[in-house]
């Protein structure tokens, strides 16, 4: 005995024959599967509150309904990053990281966790990023720390950024 209330329809993409339950008859199900129903829909303009198109992901800004986004934004500047985002995105910086990171171990000098997997890993400098720009991409001047003892020595490290502030002295690091 069968207790099966929906339906055999055929795909209007591919023709093949599937089964719908009864909910889904009601939905309006045409497609036999994500595939087919993809396919359907190439070529077609998207629905005006998706923030995606058929074609890729479209813009943030353009996507975003009110004023307040990007150029409309009181705020804006034109898009200007500061140096230090430029330099932190850049490709020299990313790789100065897993250097260090292989350098390492992939292993928190600190506490010796090694987090391989979770990546709850950052690549820190040990003499201040902010205050010794010859020394920002130096492979010596890295060290792998886990999240929590990094924010322990960064608490350390403004410390001494404030000092250095007051004295002007790069030599009182060294």
């Amino acid at each position: 005995m069968s207790l099966k209330n929906g339906k055999n329809l055929n795909c209007l993409v591919c023709g093949t024959s599937f089964y719908v339950s009864r909910h889904q008859v009601k939905c309006g199900s045409k497609f036999c599967s994500l595939v087919c129903y993809h396919k359907s829909t190439r070529g077609k303009p998207m629905h005006p509150n998706t923030k995606k198109s058929l074609t890729g992901i479209i813009p943030w800004n353009k996507g975003l309904k009110g004023h307040l986004a990007g150029d409309k934004h009181p705020n804006w500047q034109g898009g200007i990053q500061s140096q230090n985002t430029k330099i932190r995105r850049s490709l020299e910086y990313r790789s100065w990281v897993l250097e260090i990171f292989r350098k390492d171990s992939f292993t928190c000098q600190f506490c010796k966790e090694k987090e391989k997997v979770s990546g709850r890993l950052v690549a820190d400098h040990i003499r201040p990023f902010s205050l010794f720009p010859q020394l920002r991409f130096d492979i010596q001047n890295g060290q792998t720390l886990c999240v929590d003892c990094h924010k322990i020595k960064t608490r350390g490290d403004w410390k001494l950024i404030k000092s250095y502030r007051k004295t002007q002295d790069a030599s009182y690091f060294i």
